[in-house]
């Protein structure tokens, strides 16, 4: 049990340590709790290059040719999981390698696997699912999109579908 005097203290300390005040300060412990990046407000992050990035997303768009505001939202999200989908694989290969680069043993991978590294690794495990799964459904609902879209643009011309990059 904490004694009044304590307390006390500790409200005191508290009222002192109030973190950072410059926004630089405060850009800079954001990041204080950063592993893996997965989560990341910002789609780039520490050791990655935002040009890696870009030149990534402008594949993607080529690829994935939207058309319309909506569709360009949705392959803005599919390059941003993809990358986030990216990072986790490469955390993940990570842990391993770190787990593994010791005498490897059965029982050093028992421990691993069920130390604390074994939860970082179920957590990125978590993530590289949610983001899998989020991922493959911004595909679905672009090719969805572009579906109906080719369908409209059918039925209004027949031969516009062509000059709109529906070549199937």
């Amino acid at each position: 049990m904490t004694s009044e005097k304590q307390t006390k203290a500790n409200r005191s300390n508290a009222k002192k340590s109030t973190g950072p005040k410059s926004q630089e300060g405060k850009a800079r412990s954001s990041k204080n709790a950063t592993t893996h990046g997965i989560l990341s407000t910002e789609v780039v992050v520490h050791g990655e290059l935002m040009d890696d990035f870009e030149q990534f997303r402008a594949g993607l768009f080529v690829d994935l040719a939207p058309t319309g505001t909506l569709e360009v939202l949705l392959v803005e999200k599919i390059a941003n999981y993809a990358w986030r989908l990216r990072r986790a694989i490469q955390a993940e290969a990570g842990f391993m390698e770190r787990g593994m680069s010791s005498e490897f043993s059965r029982k050093s991978l028992d421990s691993f696997f069920s130390g604390m590294d074994g939860s970082k690794m179920a957590n990125i495990s978590r993530y590289e699912s949610m983001l899998s799964k989020h991922f493959y459904k911004a595909i679905h609902q672009l090719r969805e999109l572009q579906r109906q879209r080719k369908e409209e643009l059918e039925k209004a011309d027949p031969l516009a579908s062509l000059a709109n990059g529906f070549v199937w």
